[in-house]
């Protein structure tokens, strides 16, 4: 055994036989270690925020028929102009995009669900118009002669994506005291039954809605309704194949 080795064999020994040192030790190593984890969610959380905040002038659209020589960018201002912003705001132009695509891979033969847009638009005030005229398609939606349902959603990072649909797991399965999940510029909001509004940031912010009589604290911040926000129930769409010609058209709205 080289002398090194002896060392650490007699401070371990002495550490073992030394309840109260032993004891000091590991409460110290625990310390440690919930402030490592803290650090680590701080930063987790500050690049999520970051990561988000690039995204603030995107929305995703979802259910807009495909086509293999489409473009993108006209297919959205026909769904925007047409059936989303009201008669009376002014008509988007392609000057109002920045530019455009579908999500994912190309499908597959076979493959009849057609792939997300990502849009990134200009000017927030644009954007803001679309996400907040969005209630606007309920209309389209219902009208069972159209054949498929057109919704649009905040493009959310992988971290808020996957929360958001765990928000609305819960909303629906009635674990949590709330009647609906939303988000608005990339925050996830929740509205409880006592008519309280709060922000969820982490996953075990959920679970504080399983007690009747649950709090808000310092991991959830009370904030007011976001104007013209909506429901969860129209951001989990259930698309059909069959597509209408008012969108699937690459001529540009006037």
């Amino acid at each position: 055994m080289s002398k090194n080795e002896d060392l650490v064999e007699q401070a371990a020994s002495l550490i073992l036989n030394k309840p109260a040192l032993r004891n000091n030790i590991l409460d110290k190593l625990v310390s440690d270690t919930n402030d490592l984890k803290s650090r680590t969610r701080n930063i987790e959380d500050r690049l999520d925020d970051l990561e988000q905040y690039s995204r603030k002038l995107c929305l995703k659209f979802s259910g807009i028929p495909e086509n293999t020589d489409e473009d993108t960018d006209t297919l959205i201002l026909n769904t925007v102009n047409n059936f989303l912003l009201p008669p009376e705001h002014n008509k988007l132009d392609k000057f109002a995009i920045c530019n455009s695509h579908r999500l994912g891979p190309p499908r597959r033969h076979g493959q009849t669900r057609p792939r997300d847009i990502i849009v990134r638009f200009v000017r927030y005030r644009d954007r803001a118009s679309v996400y907040n005229n969005k209630k606007n398609l309920r209309g389209f939606n219902d009208n069972k002669n159209n054949g498929y349902r057109i919704f649009v959603n905040e493009a959310l990072t992988r971290r808020r994506s996957a929360l958001f649909s765990k928000a609305g797991q819960v909303v629906r399965s009635g674990e949590a005291k709330g009647t609906c999940t939303w988000t608005y510029d990339g925050k996830i909001y929740l509205r409880r039954n006592d008519g309280k509004k709060v922000i969820v940031r982490h996953e075990e912010d959920l679970h504080k809605f399983d007690q009747e009589s649950a709090r808000v604290n310092s991991d959830i911040y009370e904030e007011s309704d976001p104007a013209n926000a909506t429901s969860e129930d129209e951001l989990s769409p259930k698309r059909g194949s069959c597509y209408s010609d008012a969108v699937k058209s690459n001529t540009p709205v006037k």
